[in-house]
């Protein structure tokens, strides 16, 4: 399986445990998602991509409400020992910091090789960036991460699950 397959399987399994802990998720549409939709409308409308169809980019992979809370997720995985600062794009950091600011919660929710995760809240993220950036460092190690994270998600084995539908990650901290 290829480095971007993970990430949305990774995503898809993060979205399966989302549904599981929170009443109302909604997963928004990402390019690859929309890719033969758009197509299909785009032509139609003569239009190029989602972007133009919408006038927007997505801002993060899911947005979601707990208690009066409104949560915002956006999801990375990788392979490695460390996640690059570049990964976040620059709309998709200001998507999760203007949501923040304006009374939610924002959160970078981390994969590692699809074994576990860690959701980080943007305020540590920014921090994290800082300390690293100015050591000249352009990735976030693993280890710090797991340090500074709010939740780990674990993942469960085929023989701890129930059910297709349960979530293969659940929450150990």
């Amino acid at each position: 399986m290829n480095k971007r397959n993970l990430g949305y399987k990774f995503e898809k399994e993060f979205g399966n445990w989302l549904k599981k802990e929170f009443a109302f998720i909604i997963k928004l549409p990402d390019t690859r998602s929309l890719r033969l939709k758009s197509k299909i409308v785009s032509q139609q409308a003569g239009v190029a991509s989602f972007q133009e169809l919408t006038g927007t980019k997505t801002p993060a992979d899911f947005w979601s409400l707990r208690n009066g809370t409104s949560f915002l997720w956006e999801c990375k995985h990788t392979i490695n020992k460390s996640l690059p600062f570049d990964r976040i794009s620059q709309h998709q950091y200001e998507a999760l910091r203007q949501h923040y600011n304006e009374g939610g919660e924002s959160y970078l929710v981390i994969g590692f090789n699809n074994e576990e995760a860690y959701a980080i809240h943007i305020n540590e993220w920014d921090w994290l960036k800082e300390k690293f950036e100015n050591k000249g460092r352009k990735s976030l190690p693993k280890m710090w991460i797991k340090e500074k994270a709010q939740f780990k998600f674990e993942r469960r084995t085929p023989s701890q699950l129930e059910g297709e539908d349960k979530a293969r990650y659940e929450v150990v901290r």
